[in-house]
């Protein structure tokens, strides 16, 4: 029995994309991920402003009116009347628009957010600040390093879609610019270890 001549090509993958043909799905994955990102702020934006203006009217009423007087202590040293004054006066002045929080949120401090939500919120938030700095960092590097060494590959094979030449594909397993990658891993590697090093210092 003879056995045929084996193909070079194992696997063949064809891309159906229409938007943009040759790049694997990426335009699908990434025009979903901005119509979900604008529903879901268009959402939190519109529920945000409504809760807003009930959460306002729910604080200048009267303890006995509300419902969250239930979990107020009984004969509490404060009366009622001051307690909503106090809180009247600190709250925030009226928000007259859906998107003017995004600008008050840059305008906060530490200070702000400790004395509002705790020092618990501060950390969480100072964690993704950390997650930000370290996601540019390795962008950066990624666009100015890591793609060229892919782009002037020495393969450029034809099975190659567009988007594979950008990637590590596109360099010969005999090539020395393989060495980019592993010494570039190593340095993420070491400088997440350094910088949630140095975040774990602000707890003590």
């Amino acid at each position: 029995m003879s056995v045929g001549p084996i193909c070079d090509r194992v696997n063949t993958y064809v891309n159906k994309s229409r938007v943009i043909p040759g790049y694997e799905g990426i335009p699908y994955n990434l025009l979903l991920n901005v119509i979900g990102w604008v529903v879901l702020m268009s959402g939190f934006t519109i529920l945000r402003k409504l809760a807003w203006d009930y959460g306002r009217m729910a604080m200048v009423q009267p303890r006995k009116n509300r419902w969250t007087g239930i979990f107020s202590e009984a004969g509490g040293g404060i009366s009622d009347c001051g307690s909503v004054e106090s809180e009247e006066q600190n709250l925030p002045a009226n928000d007259p628009g859906y998107l003017t929080w995004i600008i008050n949120y840059f305008k906060l401090t530490t200070g702000d957010l400790q004395s509002k939500a705790g020092i618990d919120a501060v950390q969480y938030l100072r964690f993704h600040l950390y997650l930000i700095i370290y996601t540019a960092i390795t962008t950066v590097f990624c666009l100015v390093v890591i793609l060229p060494v892919n782009i002037h590959g020495t393969l450029k094979s034809p099975d190659l879609q567009k988007f594979g030449v950008t990637t590590i594909s596109n360099i010969s397993a005999n090539s020395s610019s393989l060495w980019v990658h592993t010494i570039f891993g190593i340095g993420f590697f070491l400088l997440a270890f350094f910088l949630m090093q140095h975040f774990s210092r602000q707890f003590r």
